[in-house]
């Protein structure tokens, strides 16, 4: 079981059939987690903007 907007992006290229839960499942945040030290870290900032903008550009249309 996985979020449907990852079951959806994954049927794109895989050949896989989506069945649905017979149970309501409640929505849930996706965050992102990182130690302190690191949160200046100009490299760091870089590739958490870079996760932003692919599951922003790659989920948003499956919405």
């Amino acid at each position: 079981m996985l979020p449907q907007n990852l079951a959806l992006y994954a049927q794109k290229l895989y050949a896989l059939e989506i069945l649905e839960v017979p149970f309501k499942i409640p929505d849930f945040p996706l965050d992102m987690v990182w130690h302190m030290r690191l949160d200046r870290d100009p490299c760091h900032a870089w590739f958490r903007d870079q996760i932003i903008t692919i599951c922003q550009d790659d989920f948003a249309a499956l919405h």
